[in-house]
Order: C-alpha cells, then sequence, then structure tokens
C-alpha cells in the first residue's frame, strides 16, 4: 500500500502485528526475553533491512537500534529530531532520540536503561545480528549489563523474513516491474558511442520512475565476447560502447525494501555463435531450475543437477544458479538445512558457468527471480527470454 501520510510504499497495521507475533513466537522457542536489533545503510540499504522489517521504516544516515521485548513495548533510538520527525510518520513502534555524547549518540546507555526498566538486566538478549552491530557499543552492552546472556538470534529475523506474506508479494512483483523498465531503458539507450556510464543512469531512472529506490545494486558491463573472461563490474565505465558489442547485465531493483533480480543479455548487432553456444546452455540450466522450483524441493538437489547436466556439456569447475533473493547479509544464502523451498520464497535463477581451463566467460548470462508457490513458480519479470539485439 502507499502511505496516507507519507506517499512512500509501507505496509498495513495488520502486516507489522503478523510480523511481530511472529517474531515473538521464535523468540519465545529459543527462550530470548529481548531482541537487540541493529542497522545501517550498507550493501544498497540492505542492513537496514531488519529495522525496516520490524518498524516499517528504512533508516538513513548512521545506523539505528530497536529493543524488541518479549513482553512490553518495543522502542526504536534514533539520531536526531529530523529522522524522529518522518520515522513517526510510518513506524508501528514508537521511536526515541537517544541522548547525546560527546562521541555521538548514547545508544548504549539508552539501550541498557530500556533494559534495566524491562526488568532485564539479567536476562537473555538476542543480538540481531553480530554483523551490524558495532563493537563498541556491543562492549558497553556487555560492560553496562554485566549479569545478562548475550546470544546471537539472527535466525529468528532469517526465518520470519524468508517466507513472504500476500502483502510483501506485492511488494516483490512491483520490484520486478521496476526490473523490467530498467532493462527496456538500457535497450532503448544502447548503440555505439554510448558508455556504460549513460547505460547505469537510464537504468536507475527507469527503476526510480517506476516506484522504485534510489542507489541499486546494477551490474552492467560491455565489451567484445572473445575478450570477456569474468562476471561483470558495478555500474559500468566510462568505455565507449562499439558495434558487435555484448551487454551483459544483473540488476537488482528495490521497491519498498524489496528486491528481486533481472538479467538480460544485450547485443549490439548478431550476437557470436560461441556466445549463443554458452547463452543456450545457460537457457537449458535455467529450465531445469524453473522445472524444480516447487515445494519439497531442495538447493542442493537442484544445484546437484544443474552439476550432472552441465558436466556432458563441458569442462566446468563451477556450475550454479539458485540465490536467496535479497541483498541483505541477514539472509542472503541462507536457506534451513539443505535450502528446502517453501511457498512464500523467492528465489533467484539465474544460471552461472566458469571453466576449468580458466578461458571463456565465468559468471551469469540472463536470469530472473522467482516466487514459490504451491505449483508453478511465478516468474517476477514479464520480459521475454532472448537476446535483446539492437
Amino acid at each position: 500500500m502507499i502511505g496516507q501520510q507519507w506517499q512512500i510504499p509501507i505496509f498495513s497495521k495488520e502486516e507489522g502485528e503478523r510480523r511481530h507475533r511472529k517474531i515473538r513466537e521464535g523468540m519465545a522457542s529459543r527462550g530470548i526475553d529481548c531482541l537487540i536489533i541493529s542497522g545501517h545503510l550498507g550493501m544498497y540499504r540492505s542492513q537496514a533491512a531488519d529495522l525496516r522489517y520490524v518498524c516499517n521504516y528504512c533508516t538513513w544516515g548512521d545506523g539505528e537500534h530497536v529493543v524488541f521485548p518479549l513482553k512490553g513495548e518495543p522502542v526504536r533510538f534514533t539520531w536526531s529530531s529530523s529522522k524522529e520527525f518522518w520515522a513517526k510518520k510510518v513506524s508501528w513502534i514508537p521511536v526515541k532520540i537517544s541522548a547525546k555524547t560527546k562521541e555521538g549518540r548514547d545508544y548504549a546507555g539508552d539501550i541498557s536503561a530500556k533494559l534495566k526498566e524491562l526488568g532485564l538486566e539479567r536476562g537473555t538478549l538476542g543480538i540481531v545480528n553480530t554483523h551490524n552491530m558495532p563493537v563498541d557499543l556491543y562492549l558497553k552492552l556487555r560492560e553496562n549489563l554485566p549479569h545478562a546472556k548475550f546470544e546471537s538470534a539472527r535466525d529468528i529475523l532469517i526465518e520470519c523474513r524468508i517466507i513472504r506474506s500476500a502483502e510483501e508479494l506485492e511488494f516483490v512483483r512491483k520490484s520486478g516491474e521496476c526490473g523490467d523498465r530498467a532493462i527496456e531503458a538500457i535497450v532503448r539507450t544502447a548503440r555505439p558511442g554510448v558508455d556504460d556510464y549513460a547505460l547505469t543512469a537510464e537504468c536507475e531512472a527507469a527503476m526510480i520512475r517506476s516506484g522504485g529506490e534510489s542507489g541499486n545494486f546494477l551490474l552492467i558491463d560491455s565489451g567484445p565476447w572473445a575478450e570477456r573472461r569474468i562476471s561483470m563490474r558495478e555500474g559500468g565505465t566510462y568505455r565507449k560502447l562499439q558495434q558487435g558489442d555484448i551487454i551483459l547485465t544483473e540488476l537488482t531493483p528495490n521497491y519498498g525494501g524489496y528486491t528481486v533480480q533481472v538479467l538480460r543479455p544485450i547485443s549490439l548487432g548478431k550476437p557470436p555463435d560461441d556466445f549463443m553456444r554458452l547463452y543456450d546452455l545457460h537457457c537449458e540450466l535455467y529450465e531445469i531450475v524453473r522445472r524444480e522450483l516447487r515445494p519439497g524441493n531442495t538447493k542442493d538437489a537442484i544445484t546437484a543437477q544443474l552439476g550432472e547436466f552441465a558436466s556432458k556439456k563441458g569442462d566446468f569447475s563451477w556450475v550454479w544458479a539458485l540465490q536467496d533473493v535479497d541483498m541483505s547479509e541477514v539472509s542472503r544464502g541462507v536457506l534451513p538445512g539443505e535450502g528446502e523451498l517453501k511457498p512464500g520464497m523467492v528465489i533467484t535463477n539465474h544460471p552461472s558457468t566458469t571453466y576449468r581451463s580458466g578461458q571463456g566467460h565465468s559468471g551469469h548470462l540472463f536470469g530472473d527471480s522467482y516466487i514459490i508457490t504451491e505449483g508453478e513458480p511465478e516468474c517476477t519479470s514479464k520480459l521475454p527470454h532472448q537476446v535483446f539485439v539492437v
């Protein structure tokens, strides 16, 4: 939905209540009295994903922190009155400006005080996640709360976030639309004399015009196919496109905090035969994965199928395709067990091959993200599966 107080994509109050119930179920099963959730704008805003999931609001500027108790009212500590002003418009939980010190904001003191107010100075405290929390904050919390038990609790948010609700899946679909518009913008722009950065600019603009957020993870790279040895560079270069170039893309649009991926190759003129041979193999690998994206199948078993199939087609040292769609470190590459697929998961299918000889292209050529359903998987892109020739 679009927020009435602030025209950005946000979720309903009911969605927030569902998330909070699910989080607390996970806390109860682990015996955790309170979560301390940290986040910042690193990795294309994805390191704020846990905060956003809990609060309905994406931070900007420095990192922020949430105290989320099993019982009692949570609170989000923020940096300034301006951040508090905007957060209060959409946040599901109270927002408080952290006390000021000579070094900055006293997050450790405020978090410790809140925990003592909740009677949890001897409680079991779950850190979400240890990759995001500043080390000085963690050390000060240990000093302020010497009798508390600290545990890593990133798995609780992983379990909650990895299965998307109906509302979340609508954001996923919108993200897919943003990606399609971006590929179309690259195709319109690509011609000899234009540099990669121009492609990136038009790609990002198309995503934003479609409702997406700025600052997306964009891999766009071009050059003669015969010179390709490794996959794409982020955002391209000042190199001018030439007739005969192959443009490779791996776009990760972000709509309201939800990302997908879309990859389509673009050729300036007729693509060379050796490119098409590898492309056709990747199409076969892609189709194997698409058929297997069903509940109960596992990521490991599908990857094994790919390796067995590819071994009959060439001498490859590495073949893979499946990746959890989230950019954030909290869930990237993390599926429970062997990676069992369940309805509501969103998985990217982008085959990647590496020749054992070290020669030739290493990486992706095309791909899409899929929503796992009870039956046929739903592709988030509506673009045709083809090489776009311009």
